[in-house]
């Protein structure tokens, strides 16, 4: 995803430096399960080998070889061994972090609902609708959602009722998925032995075999409900703002009147915090040329971008996300690059000091949603770029579930890392760490 995990523009010189993203990602779920069943080419349990990071191309994928133990739908045979490719990992010295995207353990048991994509076997919509399998205290197997599934976004368009998948007894959501592939019934979430009293209780965080640590770190002071991405612990941000040097945003080249008003709503909502010192955060327009795609992805060398530049690709031009299906899938994933030895002092605190951001909205994300929906994802997208994670305990923009405007604890969570000192909103002192 885009080829600028290693190259980077520096003083006009192409340098070879190794180089970690981590990003989050909008989703417009299934309506339900059954929904996601129907969608699916593979619906299948099975047990997670091992994993690998690779590189295709210039992107860092994880291979992860399952053993089947039942299929539900597709063609595979018990006992036999497939992969699934998730995007994100580390492949030697290189990382990449989608937030949402599933990260599975050695040894568990899934549930997984798969498509091809360019040949592989990939995740119907990132990490929801896959289950993880696990006994309840009274022994009895259940399937429930993995813990990835909060770190996405989860957008609703006007008028769709959407069922939140959650756990459900083993047995039952078998023979009722049995029967769904088979025709003889329609979706019944009680049925499928649906659990919503248990759904938390037994979700686990995840153990990785070949990822990165997660990107969404919680504070460890206040502001309370606030968090920010973070890789390995130590917080991103854009350090240019402090000494007002622009970070400008761009579209690709030929952006509809849709998506600059979506882009300059993005950029003005956020500057418009009062006492938030961001602002040479700017809007600069679509660019001259198209995205440069090589073996697949976005080559950012050749596409004229460079460091310090937050850049929008619309309908993703290398075809890098599975297309929506009937609105269902990846809206758009988004967030900064930086390299891991590139850092700064703020607050008496290291962070990571951002370096570039990227945005891909997928083919046929304005259609699913309505002009105000649209603005907020891109304001939300743009939130993951500058910094901040899903903030919870109060409706904010940076909530994981879309669509909310700014609010005052957008502001808040704000403050802590791009506040200007004023008195209505003080740079906070970090007490512990």
């Amino acid at each position: 995803m885009l080829r600028f995990l290693y190259q980077l523009l520096m003083v006009s010189v192409f340098v070879l430096i190794p180089t970690v993203s981590t990003f989050a990602s909008s989703i417009i779920p299934p309506k339900d399960y059954g929904e996601l069943v129907r969608l699916s080419d593979l619906v299948v349990i099975a047990k997670a080998v091992d994993g690998e990071g690779f590189r295709r191309g210039e992107v860092v994928m994880t291979g992860t070889r399952f053993e089947v133990i039942q299929v539900l739908k597709g063609s595979l045979a018990t006992g036999q061994s497939f992969t699934v490719e998730t995007i994100g990992g580390i492949a030697g010295e290189f990382g990449l972090h989608i937030s949402g995207s599933p990260q599975f353990t050695s040894g568990k048991t899934y549930l997984l609902s798969l498509t091809q994509f360019n040949g592989a076997w990939v995740p119907r919509v990132m990490s929801y609708g896959l289950l993880v399998e696990h006994t309840l205290p009274s022994g009895e197997k259940a399937f429930t959602h993995m813990a990835e599934v909060h770190d996405l976004n989860v957008v609703i368009p006007d008028g769709l009722q959407v069922e939140t998948v959650g756990m459900y007894k083993a047995n039952s959501l078998i023979t009722h998925v049995k029967q769904l592939v088979e025709g003889t019934t329609s979706w019944n979430k009680d049925r499928a032995g649906y659990q919503s009293d248990m759904v938390h209780e037994h979700v686990e965080a995840p153990v990785q075999m070949n990822g990165l640590p997660g990107p969404i770190v919680q504070l460890s002071a206040p502001p309370a409900g606030c968090e920010y991405m973070a890789y390995t612990g130590t917080k991103i941000r854009w350090n240019r703002f402090a000494t007002d040097q622009s970070v400008n945003v761009n579209l690709t080249s030929g952006a509809s009147a849709t998506a600059v008003t979506a882009a300059q709503t993005a950029v003005n909502g956020w500057k418009a915090l009062s006492g938030i010192d961001v602002s040479s955060l700017t809007y600069n327009g679509a660019a001259a040329s198209a995205a440069t795609c090589t073996s697949g992805e976005i080559d950012l060398n050749n596409s004229g971008i460079s460091l310090y530049n937050a850049n929008i690709f619309l309908d993703d031009p290398c075809g890098e996300i599975a297309d929506l299906t009937s609105c269902a899938g990846t809206l758009a994933v988004a967030g900064p690059a930086f390299n891991t030895g590139n850092t700064h002092t703020f607050n008496s605190e290291t962070w990571i000091t951002a370096l570039i951001g990227y945005m891909i909205i997928n083919n046929g994300t304005p259609g699913c949603l309505s002009t105000t929906q649209y603005n907020q994802v891109v304001t939300h997208e743009l939130g993951h770029i500058i910094g901040f994670g899903h903030h919870t305990g109060g409706t904010a923009n940076m909530n994981a579930t879309c669509c909310n405007p700014i609010s005052t604890l957008d502001q808040t969570c704000a403050a802590y890392i791009y506040g200007d000192g004023s008195s209505s909103n003080p740079v906070p002192t970090i007490t512990s760490i």
